[in-house]
């Protein structure tokens, strides 16, 4: 496989796309070739993004502007962060004007996650218009997916919750005991709501309130439950996922709890989870409670586990936008070409914050 070495952001103007910018300029193996957006398209990249002044120069692109066919030429790589459902409209018009290449695509949006096109329509609300497209995706979770991961041409960046929450669970599918039922509640920041404000996302009307959303219907739901399965869980366990919005900007926080009949102690639990991430560089456990102030603007999951009289709690925390979103993103584009996994990566937190 050829190493890419160019990079292309379409939809730079969100948020998913500064991180993505902010990162690949500090990549030891990508440069940003182009920041693709409608919204900013003509604006310096470095006036509308001043964190990068003096890492990148130049101006936001239009998507309907750019010279797709110069990607079929060379060694590129395309993080794509547009929203669900426009995604699959762009996305296979512009690969097939590439054709077959060196070319590589991170899809960040979720129309590309679902193997099943009925699950995503009845998730996403939407008709999946390129079910052809969906066999050509690997599932891009790093931790449990390396090897698919490393040398595919089209990886789908998992959902922000969908990661924390299978951090937290995944590792349950080697247990001899298996889960009766599994309840995730998850907190996230209002950054994970998008750039564009609505009334029930945007921060100043949220800031201090605290409410559920999408109960029981989230859409990272059925992608827990499609990697559970796959990696061979126990389809007898049932799985509930509630998602709610935290006052805060940045950060998921997940309490995973986990009903066994008769759960394992935690030592076991704590083995089970250390033989899991042994080869994992950004997953962590932690003795006590993980804290996001200790995994913000990194691409780390913290994770704790606690047994208590017969009652497990796994908790997890990350940064939605990095280990959510971008971060891993620039992990699986590591695995995809051959570098180390931890290439423009390796960032500790910023204390105080």
């Amino acid at each position: 496989m050829s190493f890419p070495e160019k990079a292309v952001v379409l939809g730079a103007g969100g948020f998913v796309g500064r991180e993505l910018i902010r990162l690949i300029v500090l990549h030891p193996n990508l440069q940003v070739e182009a920041a693709l957006s409608k919204s900013q398209a003509g604006n310096s990249i470095g006036e509308i993004y001043p964190e990068v002044q003096g890492f990148l120069g130049g101006s936001f692109l239009s998507p309907d502007r750019f010279e797709w066919s110069q990607l079929s030429r060379g060694k590129w790589i395309l993080f794509s962060a547009l929203s669900h459902g426009e995604t699959m409209q762009v996305l296979p018009s512009i690969l097939e004007e590439i054709g077959e290449n060196d070319a590589m695509v991170i899809d960040l949006s979720g129309d590309f996650r679902l193997a099943c096109r009925e699950t995503y329509q009845r998730y996403y609300g939407i008709k999946h218009t390129r079910p052809d497209w969906l066999e050509k995706f690997v599932y891009g979770l790093p931790e449990f997916n390396r090897k698919k991961i490393q040398g595919s041409r089209f990886v789908s960046n998992p959902g922000c919750f969908a990661t924390a929450a299978q951090l937290a669970l995944l590792p349950l599918v080697d247990l001899e005991k298996e889960p009766l039922f599994v309840a995730i509640d998850a907190k996230t920041g209002s950054s994970g709501a998008g750039i564009q404000p609505r009334l029930t996302t945007h921060h100043p009307l949220r800031a201090n309130d605290f409410r559920a959303y999408k109960p029981l219907e989230h859409q990272h739901l059925p992608e827990i439950e499609q990697m559970w399965n796959q990696l061979g869980g126990s389809s007898l366990t049932s799985i509930s996922f509630v998602s709610q919005m935290a006052p805060l900007v940045r950060g998921i926080f997940v309490s995973t709890h986990v009903f066994f009949s008769e759960p394992p102690s935690e030592d076991h639990l704590v083995k089970c989870f250390q033989d899991a991430y042994a080869e994992s560089p950004f997953v962590r456990l932690v003795p006590e409670s993980p804290s996001l102030t200790e995994v913000w603007g990194t691409n780390r999951c913290d994770l704790s586990i606690h047994v208590r009289g017969g009652k497990v709690l796994i908790c997890s925390a990350i940064d939605n936008l990095i280990k959510g979103a971008a971060g891993q993103a620039i992990q699986n584009s590591n695995l995809m070409a051959g570098w180390p996994e931890i290439s423009g990566l390796q960032v500790p937190p910023p204390r105080p914050v």
